[in-house]
């Protein structure tokens, strides 16, 4: 078999390896209040929940979203109202024609309604959340793996003219500074204007565009062992450039989140976790974001006049500090490793 062909094959699978995994049916008509305990339908694994969150502690505003369920951080991967929150009282519904998120006086915040007739929904192991096609259970009339926000997972699948956008801070859920956009067969992450969405500059591609088609990107693959490439059209894979060889881990959760300071980064948590143990980066791009945007727009990304505050640039020295920890753990042999373990 060519070497090429079993990823390919691999790749064309994902779709139907999620709607095999199972899923609870989620009926016509069921609805989500954020006023009530019924606030989240759960992943058959409980893994991952989508429903109402508390936004930021306000017991008044509240955020349509999906989640990590089993962390104690309850981390967010997808939203739908970021730049409206939804006030105490709202309700969620699931209709023929969609999901429908109202307000108390019934007025339309936001809405998932898609070209084809729902039959039903399903939060799915892989944190996607379906709407299944009316007749056929095995199409997805909607999913929230092609509606992304500012995190992919391991399954998902970016295809060409696929955006993700940074939150506007870490707790502000709002459209940020900060695009990846998968366009013209290449990733590119880009700097905006805000609150104008106006583009300044690409400060990262990953030039896998080619004036031959089938020589270009054509799919952004975040994989089930947690490894993120790109794919094209003629079904070479080109692995990222800057990021290191994951091994996999079973027992880790993963995402890969375009963060509020312009950093796209890959981050792993034990899934048996306490309580003191949290997201860690694995890998970024770019390297150094601060050195990648200075001057360019004021002060760029860090210090004076800048996007971040000091005490981002500080989270941001850290995170980085971490990614570099984890590439020397894994360059330990695992004989070695397993010995400081034990001691």
């Amino acid at each position: 078999m060519d070497s090429l062909a079993l990823p390919c094959l691999i790749l064309l699978c994902f779709p139907l390896l999620q709607f095999l995994s199972a899923a609870t049916t989620i009926n016509l008509g069921s609805s989500l209040s954020s006023t009530t305990s019924n606030s989240s339908w759960l992943s058959p694994s409980e893994d991952f929940a989508f429903g109402f969150r508390q936004l930021n502690n306000n017991s008044d505003l509240f955020l349509l979203a999906i989640w990590f369920n089993k962390i104690p951080e309850r981390t967010i991967v997808w939203h739908a109202n970021g730049d409206n929150p939804a006030p105490r009282g709202s309700t969620l519904e699931l209709t023929a024609t969609g999901l429908l998120l109202k307000d108390p006086g019934g007025k339309t915040i936001w809405d998932g309604k898609p070209d084809k007739k729902v039959s039903d929904a399903a939060m799915l192991d892989t944190g996607n959340f379906v709407l299944r096609a009316s007749g056929n259970n095995s199409d997805y009339a909607w999913q929230s793996f092609k509606n992304p926000t500012d995190t992919i997972l391991p399954t998902q699948i970016l295809d060409l003219d696929s955006v993700l956008i940074s939150r506007l801070t870490e707790t502000n859920f709002s459209k940020g500074r900060f695009e990846l956009r998968f366009s013209n067969g290449s990733l590119k992450l880009i700097s905006v204007a805000w609150p104008s969405r106006f583009q300044y500059k690409i400060y990262y591609t990953s030039n896998t565009s080619s004036a031959n088609s089938s020589g270009s990107g054509h799919q952004l693959v975040f994989n089930e062992s947690a490894d993120i490439y790109i794919v094209k059209d003629n079904g070479q894979i080109v692995q990222l450039p800057q990021w290191a060889k994951l091994s996999p881990r079973v027992d880790h959760y993963f995402r890969a989140t375009l963060d509020f300071d312009g950093v796209l980064a890959e981050y792993a948590h034990p899934k048996n976790s306490s309580t003191n143990q949290s997201w860690f980066p694995t890998r970024t791009l770019p390297d150094d974001m601060c050195r990648r945007l200075f001057n360019d727009i004021g002060s760029g990304t860090c210090g004076f006049n800048s996007y971040l505050s000091r005490d981002e640039y500080f989270a941001q020295l850290t995170r980085a500090a971490l990614r570099q920890l984890w590439r020397m753990l894994l360059s330990k042999p695992r004989a070695s490793r397993t010995r400081e373990e034990s001691n």
